[in-house]
């Protein structure tokens, strides 16, 4: 997860908040392999699973509700809620599987009931290809008229908009700007700076990535500390966090989302705002290569975010400076303790200004080389750092180390 305290920029002169052309939704709901006596009434189960899905994605409340049990008033209470969260976000796909040898029959007198672990895979429109996992338990009793879902619990560990609260939404090709509680004005201003950081972000790094992004903007300091799983968000002004999760087939799926602090955020020039999306999808662009070492993640990242800015060095490395100018130069890159201290600040430019020093010595693309290099590495130890720099910058870690405390010196005295 990524994370940046930092400042803002100007909207997208071009952006569009727009619906552009698409495939309908599509919903499912399977069961593999084929289901025996034993399994229970799943093909009964598949169908009311692909029935609330339809309802779901063509906007159809009674649809979705109808496969509920009706005597479950609270379950019937918190879907239809869920509903009222969730029909405002623009959904392209939500199938749902039964996970093969998971159904047991529930014990008890009455009709005759059954429980499955359930498995949705979803996407939304724009960035169909990354797709989030829920995971569910539902339970099922036979009625006069036929199966009904009697409960569905959330066995999931991460938190979407939706589950905080009516969720709204503002769409440009490959930005996705999920809002609770915001107005829609914010959302596309969001939307069109995050629709500028694309092309910067391609300007230095090469790789393959989404080239887009789901940005979330809470209410409320508190919304985005549980959505992004940060308990210190006060300092930050966004958070890249996300999940992965495995559906009944044994498929991978990862995601990822973008989550604004409104309480940061609204503190910050539009130049400092288009600073941190940049940043952010620097770790987007960069997240599925591996672990590296802090100072190589955020340096990076504040690299291509802060690189056209056209803010100063003194004013990017304000902190660093000080601690400089009064003697106080780094002895060491930050470690992960330091991103995570008093010193945070301090540290964010520490790791900048090595990022920086490599590309002026060596290099952008000797910056791209050493940031896969140290992605490759098993591990982030202080020995696999010399390895990487020995092999990409023909520099042992020491030696890199005292020609960037140089550099500090001469960009901050």
């Amino acid at each position: 997860m990524g994370v940046l305290a930092a400042c803002g920029s100007p909207a997208h002169p071009d952006g569009r908040a727009s619906t552009s052309p698409q495939s309908p939704p599509t919903a499912t709901a399977t069961i593999s392999p084929s289901p025996t006596s034993t399994d229970g009434p799943v093909a009964d189960v598949r169908k009311l699973l692909g029935d609330r899905a339809a309802g779901l994605l063509h906007g159809d409340r009674d649809a979705f509700l109808a496969p509920l049990d009706g005597a479950a008033r609270s379950l019937r209470d918190r879907q239809g809620a869920f509903y009222e969260h969730v029909h405002g976000v623009p959904m392209a796909s939500w199938a749902s599987t039964l996970e093969p040898g998971t159904g047991q029959r529930l014990p008890g007198a009455g009709a005759e009931s059954w429980s499955y672990s359930v498995v949705t895979v979803y996407a939304l429109s724009g960035l169909t290809d990354e797709k989030a996992v829920l995971d569910q338990r539902v339970d099922v009793a036979k009625r006069p008229e036929g199966w009904r879902i009697t409960d569905i619990t959330d066995q999931q560990t991460h938190t979407e908009p939706w589950d905080i609260g009516t969720t709204t939404s503002v769409r440009a090709g490959r930005i996705v700007v999920l809002g609770i509680g915001a107005s829609r004005q914010d959302m596309t201003t969001v939307e069109h700076q995050a629709a500028e950081a694309v092309p910067r972000v391609d300007a230095v790094w090469p790789g393959q990535w989404e080239h887009g992004a789901i940005v979330v903007v809470p209410a409320d300091a508190t919304e985005a500390a549980t959505l992004s799983a940060t308990d210190q968000i006060e300092p930050l002004a966004a958070v890249t966090t996300g999940g992965s999760g495995v559906d009944a087939a044994g498929h991978l799926y990862q995601w990822n989302r973008v989550v604004i602090n409104p309480a940061a955020w609204k503190r910050m020039s539009d130049t400092g705002r288009l600073v941190v999306l940049t940043h952010e999808m620097t770790h987007l662009a960069t997240g599925s290569l591996g672990s590296v070492p802090m100072w190589v993640s955020e340096g990076f990242a504040d690299y291509v975010g802060w690189k056209r800015s056209g803010v100063g060095t003194d004013t990017i490395a304000e902190e660093l400076r000080a601690d400089v100018r009064k003697g106080h130069v780094p002895t060491d890159l930050p470690d992960e303790a330091d991103f995570h201290s008093t010193h945070v600040d301090q540290a964010y430019e520490e790791a900048w200004l090595a990022a920086r020093y490599i590309a002026f010595r060596y290099g952008e693309s000797a910056l791209i080389r050493v940031y896969r290099a140290m992605a490759a590495r098993s591990g982030t130890s202080t020995a696999d750092q010399d390895h990487v720099l020995r092999k990409v910058l023909g520099v042992s870690r020491s030696a890199f180390v005292h020609g960037w405390q140089g550099y500090v010196k001469a960009q901050l005295s």
